[in-house]
């Protein structure tokens, strides 16, 4: 059930002696050395999505670094920050050699959970496929790197929801607003949340 994995990895290769780590800005580097980062990525985010039944979600963006640089950084279904117990397995995909590596540590994080693309029986076809909410900034670079969550995203047989230019709060919004709302295909509404509320009424009315 992992072939499509297999052959998009044979379109992602790894860049030569690029040993990323995950941390708190998630992965940054040069743009041309995070396609094949960018793509498990979008594996690891459709996994995530899968087994928690929920959105997830891919920022594509390097904040304040040079623009020749960019990055790229995982949202949790809370609209969170990846859980920092998978900052290790999002490390161990990044720097995994071979596409038999890269499946063997996905099989270990899905279990015993069937893929989307697996799930073709009358019961299951009404169910949304889980999603995973990619948003990208400006940079010139960012059009490959979404092309490449893309394709890990879908290449789990998750749905890939392209989000367009967002900025990082937006994107951690979008993703906990849909999930709120328990439906992965609505398009999210304005929040109740109060601080957006209060955030609107001080545009309105600054203080003195």
């Amino acid at each position: 059930m992992f072939e499509s994995i297999a052959a998009a990895f044979e379109r992602y290769p790894s860049y030569p002696d690029y040993q990323p780590s995950y941390g708190t800005s998630g992965f940054r580097d040069l743009a041309e050395r995070l396609p094949a980062t960018v793509f498990r990525c979008g594996l690891l985010s459709a996994a995530r999505s899968i087994t928690t039944g929920q959105n997830t979600g891919i920022m594509v963006t390097a904040s304040h670094n040079p623009v020749q640089d960019n990055g790229v950084k995982i949202v949790d279904p809370s609209g969170e920050m990846l859980v920092q117990s998978l900052e290790p397995i999002a490390t161990d995909l990044a720097c995994c050699s071979s596409a038999e590596q890269l499946i063997a540590v996905l099989s270990l994080m899905l279990g015993n959970k069937p893929l989307p693309i697996a799930e073709a029986s009358s019961s299951t076809l009404h169910r949304p496929r889980p999603c995973v909410l990619i948003g990208f900034d400006t940079r010139p670079s960012a059009a490959v790197l979404v092309a490449a969550a893309r394709a890990g995203v879908e290449a789990l047989g998750c749905r890939a929801v392209l989000c367009g230019m967002v900025t990082t709060p937006q994107l951690h919004f979008l993703v906990h607003h849909g999930n709120a709302a328990q439906s992965p295909t609505d398009t999210p509404s304005p929040s109740p949340n109060p601080h957006v509320t209060d955030s609107s009424n001080a545009r309105k009315h600054p203080p003195l």
